[in-house]
């Protein structure tokens, strides 16, 4: 007799044990990862305003966590990029969110209160602009010409 061969696409079975971009953890699951940085993006499912977090885990693979969780996006404020940290989810479903561990702290590339005084000042900028324009706007007015 002779045994009956199944069909495997090598290709699709690697992809499939790969797991993809994100990072997926269980309820009170931890990872120690390296944190690399975050980009912003829009949840086109729920029309808001998502962080994905860019990591690499212990196996050397670059993965994202994406979350909208304000407290978990103001727990890597607080992290340096290079940073090993340690994330565990603590929450499910709409009340997912994760706990941020710093492990070993990366050097700041600037000090924080400078980057705070330069966006301020940029902040600053676009105020002051925005005023000179709408006093140029009320010497305009067409309402004064009537």
């Amino acid at each position: 007799m002779s045994e009956e061969r199944k069909y495997v696409d090598k290709r699709l079975l690697k992809f499939s044990q790969e797991g993809g971009k994100f990072m997926k953890m269980e309820l009170g699951e931890s990872k120690v990862v390296k944190y690399l940085g975050y980009k912003i993006a829009h949840d086109e499912k729920y029309d808001k305003t998502k962080y994905e977090f860019t990591v690499v885990n212990e196996e050397g693979e670059t993965k994202v966590l994406s979350t909208s969780s304000r407290k978990t996006v103001g727990r890597f404020a607080l992290v340096v990029p290079k940073s090993k940290i340690k994330i565990t989810k603590v929450g499910e479903g709409n009340k997912t969110e994760y706990t941020v561990k710093v492990l070993t702290a990366a050097k700041p590339s600037e000090p924080v209160d400078e980057v705070e005084d330069q966006e301020e000042e940029e902040e600053q900028d676009d105020i002051d602009i925005a005023e000179e324009d709408d006093e140029e706007e009320e010497d305009e007015n067409p309402f004064d010409k009537m």
